[in-house]
């Protein structure tokens, strides 16, 4: 998830909790959110799983009570509770700074209420706080909005709708909504098929550094969809994408090793990239490194031992719907069960 940075320096007093020079300063450096267009801009981000919840929640809730005014802060000390797990105290917060009109916090809201964190799940209820907060301009929920639409969620199904949100999203320079476009226009969905449009798009979220987008850029230059195809360009964006661990990367960087397309060949490096994408589980990783083993590629792996692990990865891909798996293990006279 996008919500939820170190801790400050603390005076700790005997006998009692920490105390900040600077509650607010303090809540913004240990609780400063992505989503979150309202935050110093000085201030990084943190990821909600790094939140220090044992200096956090001390912190935003002296920086909420000195500035009950200052929105940023109730939002921030809802994002200290829900990384405490302590819901009940999140919503709380979150609704008053939702309720206040702070676009972070409104799309914070949708999204519990789109997952059923802390609160009842409620397709109605996230409808409500994403549009909210798109119309308020915010890349993340005009995405999550369009999303929502498009699935026919909280309103009735308007792909036209939901490419407009993308649109707003994606002339931010938000990655997601331009991949979305990017999908919406190789497949036809609501638009014209047009692979030249959807390679665009996927160029521009690559170029802002979403590792989906690379990898979707990468996979049209090496398949020639809507470009001229090339190998090079496509193994440099897949490699771009396959080092932030982006699992369809790793399996597709691994297959252009193993093949030689773009790069010199290089088994074991392809069987690396290969096994990592496996372990996350990616189908297409599955099913190469699968082929990898039945074929003896593996190096260091006696036929025996190769058979098995083929027929473990070819089962993991199969099991996934992967036709391809499915045909070779029947070949292999081996069954799903």
């Amino acid at each position: 998830m996008l919500r939820r940075l170190v801790p400050p320096f603390l005076v700790l007093l005997a006998g009692a909790g920490p105390a900040f020079a600077d509650p607010g300063a303090d809540c913004d450096r240990l609780a400063a959110n992505v989503t979150d267009a309202a935050r110093p801009k000085d201030v990084p981000p943190v990821a909600f799983d790094k939140i220090d919840i044992a200096v956090a929640i001390p912190a935003c809730e002296a920086a909420a009570a000195a500035s009950p005014g200052e929105l940023r802060y109730t939002f921030q000390l809802a994002l200290a509770y829900a990384a405490a797990r302590r819901f009940e105290e999140e919503i709380t917060e979150l609704r008053k700074a939702a309720d206040g009109g702070y676009v972070a916090a409104q799309f914070t809201l949708g999204y519990d209420y789109d997952v059923g964190e802390g609160v009842e799940q409620s397709d109605a209820e996230a409808y409500k706080w994403y549009r909210k907060a798109a119309e308020a301009g915010s890349p993340v929920a005009q995405t999550s909005l369009g999303t929502m639409v498009a699935m026919g969620r909280g309103a009735d199904k308007n792909l036209p709708e939901a490419l407009d949100w993308y649109r707003k999203a994606a002339a931010q320079g938000f990655g997601q909504a331009q991949i979305n476009l990017g999908l919406a226009y190789q497949f036809g969905r609501g638009v014209p098929q047009d692979l030249a449009a959807a390679a665009g798009w996927y160029k521009q979220a690559a170029e802002g550094g979403d590792p989906a987008g690379q990898t979707q850029y990468g996979l049209m230059l090496a398949n020639g969809l809507g470009l001229p195809q090339d190998d090079r360009a496509a193994v440099i964006w897949l490699k771009l994408a396959a080092d932030q661990g982006f699992a369809l990367a790793e399996a597709s960087y691994g297959v252009m090793l193993g093949l030689g397309r773009g790069v010199r060949p290089d088994m074991i490096s392809a069987s690396i990239w290969l096994r990592k994408a496996a372990a996350k589980g990616n189908a297409t990783g599955q099913f190469n490194l699968g082929v990898m083993y039945k074929e003896g590629k593996i190096f260091g792996s006696s036929p025996e031992a190769s058979r098995a692990e083929a027929v473990k990865w070819l089962k993991a891909a199969a099991a996934q719907g992967h036709e391809g798996a499915q045909k070779l293990l029947a070949q292999m006279g081996e069954t799903l069960e």
